[in-house]
């Protein structure tokens, strides 16, 4: 049968190139301390240099796949099928940025609109434009129609967004609250839109999000 040179031997085949891999650093690592503690009398053993050979000896449990004929099947099978589902994935992650841009246009600068205490922003744009109290929601953004019933807002508090004043920067620390997922999701960037979209595709969180917006 042969070693290694001819057609047909043992390190032709793949699996037994990972038996043989899994069995050489086993032994190896055996070698290693018989050499540290009797040649050289070492009680402890300088294990930094053979971190990464410990690690390959993790593999030692795939070895199985080579002696069950129909582990191997389903092993193959999944391999075969890793290029068609990088496919599927660069599909999905179109859908994805295809989503996050749309939120952007529709949701970018939501955020911003929250019930202030004051009418108009500080004249200072180091100031904050101080915020409600303990009222951690979005208002109605004020348009045409509704200018007049800013909505939501308790009464003397005024719906404004630093989005409207454009020499007044936002402080993005009024987002990292409990109500607004501590600013780590939402539709101002591109990063946080696909982030967003993910989870909303998990499941998880995406009624928060909805009712936050809407």
């Amino acid at each position: 049968m042969g070693f290694v040179l001819e057609e047909g031997t043992y390190l032709r085949d793949g699996w037994n190139k990972l038996d043989f891999i899994v069995v050489s650093v086993g032994y190896t690592f055996i070698l290693y301390q018989v050499y540290f503690s009797r040649v050289l009398s070492f009680t402890t053993l300088p294990l930094n240099n053979m971190m990464g050979l410990r690690t390959i000896r993790l593999l030692r449990p795939l070895r199985s796949i080579n002696k069950i004929k129909g582990i191997r099947v389903i092993v193959k099978s999944f391999i075969y099928s890793i290029p068609p589902l990088v496919n599927v994935a660069l599909f999905l992650l179109f859908i994805v940025l295809v989503l996050a841009t749309f939120g952007l246009h529709l949701f970018s600068g939501f955020y911003e609109y929250r019930c202030r205490l004051t009418d108009l922003p500080p004249t200072n744009p180091l100031e904050d434009w101080e915020l409600v109290p303990d009222f951690e929601h979005l208002c109605a953004i004020p348009t045409h129609h509704n200018y007049n019933k800013l909505g939501y807002c308790p009464v003397d508090t005024f719906c404004r967004s630093p989005w409207d004043y454009d020499h007044f920067p936002f402080n993005r620390d009024e987002l990292r609250v409990e109500g607004f997922n501590y600013d780590i999701t939402g539709f101002d960037n591109a990063y946080k839109a696909i982030l967003s979209v993910i989870q909303t595709m998990t499941g998880e969180g995406w009624t928060d999000m909805m009712y936050t917006l809407w």
